[in-house]
């Protein structure tokens, strides 16, 4: 249910976006939204950014983290490994592997055996 109410804010939000051709101004903005926490016009941007210049590494993990704060990890995950497939020895390599480690590492959690390692409280 709250991916599909998502899904629908994005597509609304898409109708709105104004549209440019420079993949740099919708990153910049897709930052300026990420920043303010408004994940799912972020993603609208960056989305949009990416149909522009597929492969771009910051985008690609801005896109990831996005999902993430959405709660939509079977999203962040691509986003992470295209970022990797594509651009191996960029500066957001490493955090798009940090991140993808550890939402695989969740995958395989059991929710039976209590809260996952990062989140138990000293």
């Amino acid at each position: 249910m709250r991916s599909a109410l998502l899904l629908l804010l994005l597509a609304a939000c898409r109708g709105g976006a104004r549209r440019t051709e420079d993949p740099g101004a919708r990153r910049s903005q897709g930052d300026a939204c990420f920043e303010r926490g408004e994940f799912v016009a972020a993603v609208s941007h960056y989305e949009e950014a990416l149909r522009q210049s597929p492969a771009h590494p910051k985008v690609l993990l801005r896109l990831g983290q996005c999902w993430e704060s959405l709660g939509i990890t079977s999203r962040a995950i691509p986003c992470y490994e295209q970022l990797l497939h594509a651009a191996p020895q960029s500066p957001e390599a490493p955090k798009a592997r940090e991140q993808l480690d550890r939402l695989r590492e969740l995958e395989k959690w059991d929710p039976n055996a209590g809260p996952p390692p990062e989140v138990i409280l000293d």
